[in-house]
C-alpha cells in the first residue's frame, strides 16, 4: 500500500505459498477486492534463496541460542544468554527478515543482565530487503571488540529502524536448528600477572619482612596492542586477554621516571637480566599465561611537608588557627634542589638522592627561628639558631614539617641631651622625639645590650637587631660619642642609678630603652705620664666628684708625644702645658690637686672588712670561683701574679655559672702582675678584682694582656717598659684605681706611638652588674680615645 510500501494502482501482486510463487496474481486497485484460490503447478518457483543453516564462519568459539523475540521496531528487544567462554567478541549475528519492501538494517548491542549498562558499542548490519527472506544478519564488532566472561549472564539487544515492526527476529520453530542468534568470540588470549615490591632492605631479589609491597604502580605492555594495569595494596597486578606476541613491558613508578631503578626481574619465577638504569623496561613474549615479578628500589626519593608558624598554641602541632607560611623556600643543601611553599604552606622536592642530607628553610625575617621539626609525624630536636637546617637520612620518601616562631626582635630607643632642658626623662613612648620632651638629640652615643651595640643617629635613635625574646637584657651606654664629660642622668624604663643600666625583664617584642645624658663639670683624676695610652671606652673613678679629661705631656709639643692625662693625688704635667688648639674641648684652665681621702668611699676600713671575711679556699691558680676571696700575701713581700687563667662557677670548666667576681687581696707588699687572664670557658660577665693595701700594683714586663680591676689602697699603680721587647703593647681589659699616682711608663720605643699606643685600656661595662663590686665604683666615668 502507499501508506506502507509505496505501491501504486495497477501494480501486480504476487503470492508465495511457502517459498514457492503461486500461479495466481492480482492487480492493485484503490477500493478493490479479490478472492483467489492459490496454487502452484509444476516445479516450485522459489520466492527467495533458501537461508543458510549456519551463520558465517567464526574464527573462535561461538555461542548459539534461540530464545529471541518476534518483531523489531525501533524499541530495543532483548535475548538473554550466558557465554561458555571468556574472550573478546568479533561479531553478533541474528536470524532476521524484513516485512517491508524497502532496504533496512538491524542494529544490535550487548548489555549486562540487568539491562542497565552497555557492554559494547551500538553497531548495525548491512541492509537487506524482504526479497532476501530470513537470513543471518551479522553485526560486526571486530574493530571495537569487547570482553565477555564465561558464566556471566548478558543480553543481546536488537532493534529495527522504524516505529512499526518492520523487521522480524525469527522464531524458535524456524529452521537452522532452532538457533536465532550467535555470539562469535576470540579466546586466543592470555593473562600476564605478577607482583611488584621494594627490594631495598637486602637487595637479594627475595621479598623480606621489612620490604614493602608497592601499590599504585603501573605495568604496561606495548606491541601490536597496548595493555596496562595498576598494582593493588598487595603489590599484585593482572593484565587479562593479552594477544599472543612480543611486547615491551615497563614498570611505571607513581613518582615518575628517574626516581626508582629495577633491581630484580623474574619471568615465571626465574630470575632474568635486569634493565640498565634508567630503563625500567624488558622485552617479553606472550604465548601462554605468564607471571612477571619486579623488584625495585629508590634511585631518589621525594621530600614533602609543610611550613607553618607555631605561634598560637606553641605545641609543635599544626593547628588550624596557626598561619601556614607560603613563599618559603625549602632546599636540599647538598644538591641545591628546592621548592617554594604554596598557599597552604605545602612543598614537594622530587627525586632527591639517597643518604644524609641537610634540609633547610629560609625564614620570613631574621627574627624567626626553627622551633619545631616533625619527621614522618615524629617530633625531633630543631636546629640550634641561627641554623635553619635539619639533617635527615634519606632511604625512602620523607615527610618533613617545619614549625617557625618569632624568637628575636630589635631593641629600639633613643638618647637625648638633657643638659639645658632639665628634662625629667619622660622618654616613652618612642614615637616622639627628644624635642617633644624638652631635649635635644645625642648622636654618636654607643648603646649596648646582649653583647651587641649601635650608635645613635642624628635624631638620637639607635636600633640593636635580633635579640632573643622572652629573656632579659641590661642596656647601657658604653660611650658618649662626640659628647665629652657626660653622665647618664635618667632612663626609661627603670634606670638603676648605681649602675646606670636599664634592665629589660622580660625582653619582648616592642621593648624600648631610652636614656638622657647631662654634661658634667670638669676635674682631673689621674695621669698618663710618658707615652700614649688609649682607652676604648670608659674608666670609672672612685673620686666622688665630677671628672674630666685633659691633654698634656712634655714641654715641646712638637717633639714630645702626647697622651690623655688626668691625675689621682695630683696632676703632674712636668714642664708641659696644654694641648694644641685643635683639642681645645679637652683642655682645662688650671690643674688642681684632688684629695683621695676626701673623695673616695673605698677606705682602708673597707679593705680590712674584705680581709676579715672567710677565705674561700687556699689560693690555687687557675681555679678561682665566683664570690671567692683569696689572700695573696700578708706582710711585706712581693707576690708574682702569673697564672694561665681561671674558671668561675661551682660547675667547673664545663659550666661557667653565673656572672660574678673573684677577689684577690694583698697587704703590706707589692704585687707584680705578669699575666692574669680569664679562662675561655668563664662567664663573659665575670672578672677578677685585685686590691692591694700598702703596696704597689706593678704591671711588670713582659705583661701584655691583663684582665681585671686593680685598686691600690694608699699606694701607686705603675707600668714598666719592656726593655728589649720594644714591640709589646700593654692591654688592660678592666680598670685602674690608685690613691697616689698612676704612673704609666710603658714606652715601646717606636717611631710614632700616637698611631700605635703603648698602653691600651678597655673598659668592661659588665663589671657594673656584679654584686660584689663596690658601690663607690658605680660613678659615671670618662671616655678615652687616642690623641694624635
Amino acid at each position: 500500500t502507499t501508506q506502507r510500501e509505496g505501491g501504486e494502482p495497477g501494480d501486480q501482486i504476487r503470492f508465495c505459498i511457502g517459498n514457492c510463487y503461486a500461479d495466481q496474481t492480482a492487480t492493485w486497485q484503490y477500493g478493490g477486492s479479490a478472492e483467489l484460490n492459490l496454487s502452484y503447478s509444476g516445479a516450485c518457483n522459489p520466492c527467495w534463496a533458501a537461508p543458510p543453516e549456519e551463520p558465517p564462519v567464526c574464527p573462535g568459539p561461538k555461542q548459539m541460542d534461540g530464545d529471541a523475540p518476534q518483531s523489531l521496531s525501533d524499541v530495543w528487544q532483548y535475548a538473554p544468554f550466558t557465554p561458555t567462554y571468556t574472550g573478546e567478541v568479533y561479531f553478533v549475528s541474528i536470524k532476521a527478515g524484513n516485512y517491508g519492501g524497502g532496504a533496512r538494517s538491524v542494529t544490535c548491542k550487548v548489555t549486562n543482565a540487568a539491562r542497565t549498562a552497555d557492554i559494547s558499542i551500538t553497531a548495525s548490519s548491512a541492509t537487506f530487503t524482504n526479497l532476501d527472506g530470513a537470513q543471518w544478519r551479522e553485526v560486526d564488532f571486530n574493530s571495537n571488540r569487547f570482553s565477555l566472561t564465561a558464566g556471566i549472564q548478558y543480553n543481546v539487544a536488537c532493534r529495527g529502524p522504524d516505529s512499526w515492526n518492520s523487521l522480524y527476529w525469527i522464531y524458535l520453530n524456524e529452521p537452522v536448528n532452532g538457533k536465532t542468534y550467535v555470539v562469535c568470540q576470540d579466546t586466543s588470549r592470555f593473562t600476564l600477572s605478577g607482583h611488584v615490591w621494594e627490594d631495598g632492605e637486602v637487595k637479594d631479589c627475595a621479598q623480606g619482612g621489612l620490604e614493602a609491597n608497592l601499590s599504585g604502580w603501573g605495568v604496561t605492555l606495548t606491541g601490536s596492542d597496548t595493555y596496562s594495569s595498576l598494582t593493588n595494596a598487595s603489590g599484585d597486578y593482572s593484565i587479562p586477554l593479552v594477544k599472543p606476541g612480543t611486547y615491551t613491558s615497563c614498570l611505571v613508578p607513581p613518582a615518575g621516571p628517574g626516581t626508582w631503578r629495577v633491581g630484580c626481574f623474574k619471568e615465571n619465577g626465574v630470575l632474568g637480566v635486569i634493565p640498565v638504569y634508567p630503563s625500567l623496561c624488558k622485552s617479553v613474549t606472550v604465548s601462554a599465561d605468564k607471571t612477571i615479578d619486579w623488584g625495585a628500589w629508590p634511585n631518589g626519593v621525594n621530600i614533602t611537608g609543610r611550613v607553618w608558624e607555631d605561634s598560637v598554641l606553641k605545641n609543635c602541632v599544626i593547628n588550624a588557627e596557626e598561619p601556614k607560611l607560603s613563599g618559603r623556600t625549602v632546599s636540599v643543601q647538598e644538591t641545591g634542589q628546592s621548592a617554594v611553599t604554596n598557599g597552604t604552606g605545602n612543598y614537594t622536592i622530587t627525586n632527591v638522592s639517597l643518604g644524609l642530607k641537610n634540609i633547610c628553610v629560609n625564614l620570613p625575617t631574621p627574627q624567626y627561628s626553627v622551633t619545631c621539626i616533625r619527621e614522618d609525624t615524629v617530633l625531633k630536636t630543631p636546629p640550634t639558631p641561627p641554623s635553619t637546617c635539619y639533617q635527615v637520612n634519606l632511604a625512602a620518601n620523607k615527610a618533613l614539617n617545619f614549625g617557625l616562631r618569632v624568637t628575636k626582635t630589635n631593641l629600639l630607643g633613643r638618647v637625648c641631651n638633657d643638659t639645658v632642658s632639665g628634662s625629667s626623662c619622660s622618654l616613652a613612648p618612642l614615637g616622639g622625639d627628644c624635642a617633644s620632651v624638652g631635649s635635644s638629640p645625642a648622636s654618636g652615643v654607643t648603646v649596648c645590650a646582649g653583647g651587641e651595640c649601635d650608635e645613635t643617629d642624628g635624631a638620637g635613635l639607635f636600633e640593636i637587631p635580633n635579640l632573643d625574646i622572652d629573656g632579659s637584657y641590661t642596656v647601657g651606654i658604653s660611650g658618649y660619642g662626640s659628647f665629652t664629660n657626660f653622665d647618664t642622668s635618667c632612663g626609661y624604663p627603670n634606670l638603676d642609678p648605681a649602675s646606670n643600666l636599664i634592665t629589660l625583664d622580660p625582653f619582648i617584642v616592642g621593648s624600648i630603652a631610652n636614656f638622657g645624658i647631662t654634661e658634667r663639670a670638669t676635674s682631673p683624676w689621674f695621669q698618663i705620664k710618658n707615652g700614649d695610652a688609649h682607652a676604648n671606652g670608659i674608666f670609672r673613678s672612685l673620686v666622688d666628684e665630677d671628672n674630666y679629661l685633659i691633654i698634656g705631656s712634655g714641654a715641646n709639643p712638637t717633639l714630645d708625644s702626647y697622651g690623655v692625662v688626668s691625675a689621682t693625688g695630683e696632676i703632674n704635667l712636668g714642664d708641659g702645658g696644654v694641648s694644641p688648639n685643635e683639642f681645645r674641648e679637652w683642655q682645662v684652665p688650671d690643674y688642681e690637686t684632688i684629695s683621695w681621702d676626701e673623695a673616695t668611699t673605698f677606705t682602708t676600713q673597707k679593705f680590712d672588712e674584705l680581709w676579715a671575711m672567710p677565705e674561700t679556699t687556699p689560693l690555687s691558680w687557675g681555679n678561682l670561683e665566683v664570690g671567692g676571696i683569696y689572700h695573696l700575701s700578708d706582710g711585706a713581700t712581693e707576690v708574682d701574679v702569673n697564672t694561665p687563667g681561671y674558671k668561675l662557677g661551682p660547675g667547673g670548666a664545663a659550666d661557667p655559672g653565673a656572672p660574678g667576681v673573684a677577689i684577690l687581696l694583698s697587704r703590706g707588699g707589692n704585687v707584680l702582675v705578669k699575666k692574669l687572664a680569664k679562662n675561655q670557658k668563664a662567664s663573659p660577665n665575670s672578672t677578677i678584682i685585685l686590691i692591694v693595701k700598702d703596696g704597689q700594683i706593678r704591671f711588670q714586663a713582659p705583661a701584655e694582656n691583663i684582665d681585671g680591676v686593680f685598686i691600690a689602697v694608699n699606694r701607686t699603680i705603675v707600668t714598666y717598659s719592656n726593655g728589649s721587647m720594644t714591640d709589646k703593647q700593654l692591654k688592660i681589659n678592666g680598670m685602674l684605681y690608685a690613691k697616689v699616682n698612676v704612673d704609666l711608663n710603658r714606652d715601646r720605643d717606636v717611631t710614632d706611638e700616637n698611631l700605635t699606643p703603648s698602653e691600651i685600656f678597655t673598659y668592661q661595662p659588665f663589671l657594673l652588674d656584679v654584686s660584689l663590686f663596690p658601690i663607690s665604683l658605680a660613678k659615671t666615668g670618662v671616655s678615652w680615645r687616642e690623641i694624635e
